[in-house]
C-alpha cells in the first residue's frame, strides 16, 4: 500500500505542477500583452504630440502660439518619448524575468515527472513476470506475503527450449570449451548439442557443463536424467587403450604391462594424451597389442612386478 500511495501521490503532484506552468504561462502572456498595448498608445500619444509640436512651431515663430504655450508643449513631448523609452524597457525586462521564471517552473514540472515515473516503475515492479514464457513447476511464496529483495519466487520452465547440464571431471573438463560438439542420451533418441558454457568452480571433483540441445528430445522434461558424450578433439589412426584406473589425460603415469606369453606384468612408464569416458590416448610408453591391468593397482605402488594367478 505505501508504494501505491507514494506513487498516485506523485502523480498527482506532477498533475498539479503542469496545471500550474499553464496558469503562469497564461498569466505572463497576458501581462505582455498588456505591456505591449499601453506601449502602442503611448507611441500614437507621441507621434500626435509631435505633430502638433511641428504646427505650432511655425504659428510661434510667427506670434500667434504664446512662446510659453510652445516651450510647454516641447516639455511634454519630450516627457512622452521618456515614458515610451521607459515602457519598452519594463516590457523587455518583463519578457526576460517571464523566461526565468518559466524555466524555473519547467524544471520544476520536470522533477515532479522524473518522481512520478520513478514511483510508478517501483509500483509496476512489484508485479513479478518471468524473463521468459514458459510453465510454473513451482512456487516458493505467498500471495500477500512480503519477501526480501532477489528471493526466488517461483520456478518456470520452457519445454520447448531444454538444455542439458552434464557432470564432467575436473581432470577432463581443462579440455571443454564452448563451441564443442556432444551427443546427449535422453535414454530415447540421441540428441546433437554443442557446449556452451563450462563453469569455473569445481564441486566434488566435478565441473559442471552447459551444453544448448540442436533438437529438442521428444517427451523431454525438466530435471531428466540424460548420459553426455562430448568430443573434444577427432584423432585418426591413434594410438589408445582402455582407460586405466586414477590415470588422466594428458599426463605420463606408471601402469602394469603383461609381458607376452606369461602371467607377469612389468612396471611401465607411460605417457598419455587426450582421453575420454573409456579410452585414452598413448603417445609413448607402449606398443600396438600390448595389454595393460586397468584395475586400481595404487595397492602396488612399491612393486616393479606383478604374478597375476
Amino acid at each position: 500500500p505505501q508504494v501505491a500511495n507514494a506513487a498516485q501521490s506523485a502523480l498527482a503532484d506532477y498533475a498539479a505542477a503542469r496545471a500550474d506552468l499553464l496558469a503562469k504561462q497564461q498569466s505572463q502572456e497576458s501581462t505582455v500583452l498588456a505591456q505591449r498595448s499601453s506601449i502602442e498608445a503611448m507611441k500614437v500619444n507621441v507621434e500626435s504630440a509631435a505633430m502638433h509640436l511641428k504646427a505650432d512651431a511655425t504659428l510661434a515663430a510667427q506670434g500667434i502660439v504664446p512662446k510659453f504655450t510652445y516651450d510647454d508643449e516641447q516639455l511634454k513631448f519630450k516627457l512622452l518619448q521618456q515614458q515610451l523609452a521607459f515602457e519598452k524597457e519594463r516590457l523587455a525586462r518583463l519578457q526576460s524575468g517571464n523566461a526565468s521564471l518559466m524555466a524555473a517552473e519547467r524544471e520544476r514540472v520536470r522533477q515532479d515527472k522524473a518522481l512520478a515515473d520513478l514511483k510508478q516503475q517501483e509500483l509496476a515492479g512489484l508485479t513479478v513476470r518471468a524473463p521468459v514464457a514458459g510453465q510454473v513447476e513451482q512456487l516458493d511464496a505467498e500471495t500477500g506475503e512480503e519477501v526480501a529483495q532477489g528471493k526466488n519466487l517461483a520456478r518456470v520452465t520452457n519445454p520447448a527450449a531444454l538444455m542439458a547440464q552434464v557432470q564432467v571431471s575436473q581432470y577432463d573438463a581443462a579440455s571443454v570449451q564452448p563451441g564443442l560438439p556432444a551427443l546427449i542420451d535422453p535414454r530415447q533418441d540421441k540428441i546433437p548439442g554443442r557446449v556452451l558454457r563450462v563453469d569455473p568452480k569445481v564441486k566434488d571433483g566435478l565441473v559442471t557443463v552447459d551444453v544448448r540441445l540442436l533438437k529438442q528430445p521428444p517427451g523431454g522434461r525438466v530435471d531428466q536424467s540424460v548420459d553426455a558424450a562430448i568430443r573434444i578433439a577427432q584423432l585418426p589412426d591413434a594410438l589408445s587403450v582402455p582407460r586405466p584406473a586414477n590415470v588422466h589425460a594428458n599426463s605420463t603415469a606408471a601402469v602394469f604391462v603383461l609381458a607376452p606369453g606369461s602371467n607377469r606384468a612389468m612396471r611401465q612408464n607411460v605417457r598419455f594424451g587426450l582421453g575420454s569416458v573409456d579410452r585414452i590416448q598413448v603417445l609413448s610408453g607402449l606398443a600396438p597389442g600390448e595389454q595393460v591391468i586397468l584395475s586400481d593397482t595404487s595397492a602396488y605402488a612399491g612393486d616393479h612386478a606383478l604374478e597375476l594367478h
